[in-house]
């Protein structure tokens, strides 16, 4: 439970919207 995100590595655009989602919060 320490680390879940990491297992879906093998997803990247899981990693993309992610990022994305990141993104735009922070611009919030």
């Amino acid at each position: 439970m320490k680390a879940p995100r990491r297992n879906r590595r093998h997803t990247g655009g899981l990693t993309l919207i992610e990022l994305i989602v990141v993104v735009a919060l922070m611009a919030l």
